[in-house]
């Protein structure tokens, strides 16, 4: 066997080598990208808290305007009247200190639910976003499929002979224009293939 064919061999079986590792690396970063089962149970009881508290805000806030209706007919059917009697200036005072009172804190705890509404609010878009994103990283995948599918059909077709179906010669030139298309697509994805595959692509074919 002389060097020149140990080095060709040689050669081959680095670039194999290089292939088999980057497909090993693609199916492992593949596989570990993909949502397991925890993933699900979380995502699931995160949704569902959620729920709970978006239902437990909305019980709070029909109880919330139930209680400024309270105050509003407080403020007219007690303060107010007060205010026009010959009650005590001190006294009224007093009723309007806690008036404001319960007001502020009324105040704050709606406050507090308001938050609490932009934080969902601000979960529920970035979830909406985030859906709109998988969309099209999906079509956009749907699109190299179809575009991977079109590439192997155009490179597993022989170019049909116009001669005897015998003809070595004829035969050997569609072999070749198999070779070069085969290589010509796998190189312009990037994906390097040895000497050995480009040459003879599909050994069944020879």
């Amino acid at each position: 066997m002389s060097t020149a064919t140990l080095s060709v061999n040689a050669w081959g079986l680095s670039e194999k080598s290089k292939i088999r590792k980057k497909q090993l690396e693609k199916v492992h970063d593949t596989i570990a990208n993909q949502p397991n089962d925890s993933d699900g149970r979380r995502k699931d009881a995160s949704k569902a808290f959620e729920t709970m508290e978006y239902t437990f805000l909305m019980e709070k806030s029909q109880k919330a305007a139930i209680a400024v209706n309270v105050k509003i007919q407080d403020l007219l059917d007690l303060f107010l009247p007060d205010a026009e009697s010959n009650t005590s200036a001190g006294k009224i005072e007093i009723k309007l200190n806690d008036y404001i009172a319960e007001l502020e804190e009324f105040a704050k705890t709606a406050f507090d639910g308001a938050n609490r509404f932009l934080r969902l609010r601000e979960a529920v878009v970035n979830v909406k976003e985030q859906l709109e994103k998988l969309n099209v990283d999906i079509q956009s995948f749907a699109g190299e499929i179809c575009g991977l599918k079109e590439g192997l059909v155009n490179v597993h077709k022989l170019t049909a002979s116009t001669g005897n179906a015998d003809d070595d010669d004829e035969q050997a030139d569609n072999k070749m224009v198999h070779a070069l298309n085969y290589a010509r697509y796998f190189k312009s994805n990037g994906w390097l293939r040895s000497r050995e595959e480009i040459l003879d692509p599909n050994p069944s074919l020879a």
